[in-house]
């Protein structure tokens, strides 16, 4: 469940923008960053990124296999930012997704209703949103 969940949260999470100040003077990868710089972290072209990820853009809960994870940068997945900024209600958040899974999971059966398109698509505005509407039908179990 972690694993597809993370996987989701990669592919569709909802931030897609991270922005920080620069606090001392950097240098990374050849560039100079000033003290006071802004900058902006692009979560939405990261987690996209074929140098970090094989078949970006296909969905693959082994991404998060405890072997790719050891071997990925910890820094390529940033669902919840990361470092003294991060997200302070993460584990929350986890907690409230998987019991909400659980309990929905238990009670009905999900399948794709006419209408739906065959490959999802999104558009990007100030949250991540899919471009058409996703029908689905729920059966109770």
């Amino acid at each position: 469940m972690d694993q597809v969940i993370s996987e989701v949260q990669r592919l569709c999470g909802p931030v897609l923008l991270i922005t920080r100040e620069c606090t001392e003077d950097a240098i990374y990868k050849g560039i100079r960053i000033p003290k006071g710089c802004g900058i902006n972290i692009p979560v939405y072209v990261l987690h996209r990124d074929p140098d970090l990820w094989d078949n970006p853009l296909d969905f693959n809960p082994e991404n998060f296999s405890s072997e790719a994870k050891e071997k990925r940068d910890p820094f390529a997945f940033l669902p919840f930012g990361a470092g003294p900024r991060q997200c302070i209600g993460m584990r929350l958040v986890l907690l409230e997704i998987k019991i909400a899974i659980m309990k929905i999971m238990q009670r009905f059966k999900f399948e794709r209703a006419p209408g739906t398109v065959e490959k999802l698509e999104h558009r990007a505005a100030l949250l991540l949103s899919p471009k058409e509407t996703i029908y689905v039908k729920l059966r109770a179990r």
